[in-house]
């Protein structure tokens, strides 16, 4: 019996495919600026930057995504988790091949034995997600820019989170845009890493900008956090893990291993991806140390 692939079927999957990949490979410019600095050079040993925290979105009840992200190791990078971070752009799947990894090698721990079981131990524990946040933020120091983004630890979150409750504590809301406070970070060095040791409300109530019209534009800005943090596809994915190079295949519309002295004019398919996404080639140290780095 002949295999019959069914036309409409199949058209129905390659717009899907199509549309997946559309969003996926979203333009967006890349600039340094669209992200907080909070990082020290070489010659410095601490310093303070001065922000106001703004909502999400202008509907948003509160300034803070929760960001789930893998570390990998071999290219010294985090992945954002489209399986556990919520409230991601229509179109991205909810799969991610690190948490399926994960699943596998608890499955698989039922009735092993001991040295099988220790290693799938590890496998699990290497495969596992950290929260982050990332809010929008107004660099004081930088406020031309406009919105930047600035993706933190628990840590940090929860400095922020004693300084809200304080001022909560005497009817001040120091995320409001007319009444609210400003954040002062506190970076130190510590064993050669930037560290964030302090986030503390400036002692005065202050609005977002000089005026209302200013205001409006910055609460009414449509940048979203996923419009400069890249979130890849699980095939992009499950390739990187496995040591391959992803690479995108116009004639499938999707993202295949690309073998070694395979040069074709299609590389510009990734080249043009990649360079829509520069930010993500920016490594992560440690995960202790993500706090302040783009994925």
């Amino acid at each position: 019996m002949e295999n019959y692939q069914d036309p409409i079927e199949e058209q129905f999957n390659r717009i899907q495919a199509s549309k997946r990949q559309e969003t996926q490979k979203k333009k967006v410019e890349y600039d340094t600026k669209n992200y907080l600095d909070v990082k020290l050079t070489a010659k410095e040993t601490e310093k303070k930057i001065t922000i106001r925290m703004v909502n999400l979105t202008p509907d948003a009840k509160t300034p803070f995504a929760e960001v789930h992200t893998h570390y990998l190791p071999s290219v010294k990078k985090s992945f954002v988790c489209a399986k556990q971070t919520d409230n991601l752009p229509e179109g991205v799947e909810k799969s991610c091949p690190f948490c399926d990894i994960r699943d596998e090698a608890k499955e698989q721990q039922k009735g092993a034995n001991d040295v099988t079981w220790e290693k799938l131990k590890k496998v699990y524990k290497e495969n596992g997600s950290m929260l982050n946040y990332v809010a929008r933020v107004i660099d004081r120091g930088d406020e031309e820019h406009g919105i930047k983004f600035w993706k933190f630890s628990q840590a940090a979150y929860e400095f922020i989170i004693d300084a809200y409750r304080n001022n909560k504590a005497d009817n001040i809301d120091i995320f409001d845009k007319h009444e609210g406070k400003d954040l002062i970070i506190t970076i130190k060095k510590k064993e050669g890493k930037s560290k964030i040791t302090s986030i503390s409300a400036a002692n005065k109530q202050t609005p977002l900008a000089s005026s209302e019209d200013a205001i409006n534009n910055i609460m009414t800005d449509d940048k979203v956090w996923t419009d400069v943090y890249g979130i890849k596809p699980y095939e992009y994915l499950e390739i990187v893990i496995n040591g391959g190079t992803p690479f995108f295949d116009k004639a499938s519309m999707k993202w295949v291993e690309k073998k070694e002295k395979e040069e074709t004019a299609e590389d510009n398919s990734e080249e043009e991806y990649l360079n829509s996404q520069v930010e993500e080639d920016a490594t992560t140290t440690s995960e202790s140390s993500s706090d302040d780095l783009p994925f």
